[in-house]
């Protein structure tokens, strides 16, 4: 987990989600979990939904909203969310990749993309769990990430070390409004 220095409110870029307020007011009144997809194909991206789907309602005691960001048009992403039946998440489209360049969540090497942990995990997350890979929309070498964040503040930023790093999404808020 990799702590950040304070963002100003005014410099979080301000793409909508689909609520049609910024991250920005969004997060004035309440707690953000931040997820960002690699793409919509991804199993490791449909494996994060689940897991997201399993820590909901913690997530909602903790007054914390979940929102997923994706490089997917927001009917695709949309789609997804309620699929993974996650219809209170906040979605955000971003193909432009504006949140993700603003956040540094870069793009992965082969060894973060490939390697043999990430091969095994992803045969894991696709046979085994069942998500399936899917057509990718987007940049196929995009990571994924999280941030949380609290009144236009970042209080976490997490950077995958490779495609299949599965965080603990739940400790990861919990750490991050204790401190």
């Amino acid at each position: 987990m990799t702590e950040t220095a304070p963002l100003n409110s005014d410099s979080i870029p301000s793409v909508m989600t689909s609520t049609g307020q910024s991250l920005a007011d969004l997060s004035q009144d309440q707690t953000l979990l931040i997820v960002f997809l690699r793409h919509s194909g991804c199993s490791f991206c449909r494996q994060a939904l689940a897991d997201l789907h399993k820590i909901e309602g913690d997530l909602g005691d903790m007054n914390t909203k979940i929102v997923v960001v994706s490089m997917s048009e927001q009917e695709e992403l949309q789609s997804m969310l309620k699929k993974y039946q996650l219809p209170e998440a906040i979605a955000v489209s971003d193909p432009a990749r504006i949140l993700y360049q603003h956040f540094q969540f870069g793009t992965g090497g082969l060894a973060q993309l490939m390697g043999p942990s990430v091969l095994w995990n992803g045969m894991k997350a696709c046979i085994f769990e069942g998500h399936g890979v899917g057509k990718p929309e987007g940049n196929v070498r995009q990571m994924p990430g999280v941030i949380v964040l609290r009144t236009g503040q970042v209080l976490y930023r997490y950077q995958h070390k490779n495609a299949g790093d599965r965080p603990d999404y739940l400790q990861l808020v919990q750490q991050a409004i204790t401190s």
